[in-house]
């Protein structure tokens, strides 16, 4: 999931399917704990972490992930007595229709043409294919090791100490440095 390009998408969808804003703020809470869970389906969180990092209160978390859910953001799963399991959908591989920008059938994903369009896994795979590509044509075209050059232009490109800049910027700006100046 790229949450730059869900987030983008997020609120184009939200252009024409206006939300409240608890529900806007439960959704961005939802990104964030998913965020650092590294991304994962699915994962379960307790409500009372969910209205602590939201501050809504309990009350109006329930409407607004009940509102999340009847307008397909996410899908909740009880769990009984445990935390409700959370499945963020992927607003990317989602058609808005009426947005007049097009839409584009790839790879048998369908994704919007403008605002809030995202790439398919085939295409990011591409991208990093050939990014990779040129870098190893270009380490294989330097004939040495890329950490040995830039450990050379690290020592070419050495700070002077302290005590000679300091010197040098009086020579610079107050005329020659004295013996006593120099003590």
């Amino acid at each position: 999931m790229n949450y730059i390009q869900e987030i983008n998408a997020f609120y184009a969808r939200v252009e024409t399917n206006p939300l409240s804003g608890s529900a806007v703020c439960l959704w961005h809470t939802l990104m964030h704990v998913n965020n650092r869970a590294h991304w994962v389906d699915e994962f379960t969180v307790a409500a009372s972490v969910l209205c602590g990092k939201s501050g809504l209160a309990s009350s109006t978390f329930k409407r607004a992930r009940t509102e999340l859910k009847e307008k397909g953001y996410i899908q909740v799963t009880s769990r009984g007595t445990k935390a409700p399991a959370y499945r963020i959908m992927s607003l990317c591989r989602v058609v808005e229709v009426g947005l007049g920008y097009g839409e584009q059938e790839v790879n048998g994903d369908v994704n919007q043409v403008g605002r809030g369009s995202c790439d398919t896994d085939q295409d990011i795979d591409e991208v990093v294919d050939q990014g990779v590509n040129q870098v190893s044509d270009q380490v294989s075209g330097q004939g040495m090791d890329p950490l040995i050059k830039l450990n050379n232009k690290k020592q070419e490109n050495t700070i002077p100490s302290t005590t000679t800049y300091i010197l040098g910027f009086y020579n610079d700006n107050f005329g020659k440095v004295t013996a006593y100046i120099k003590s």
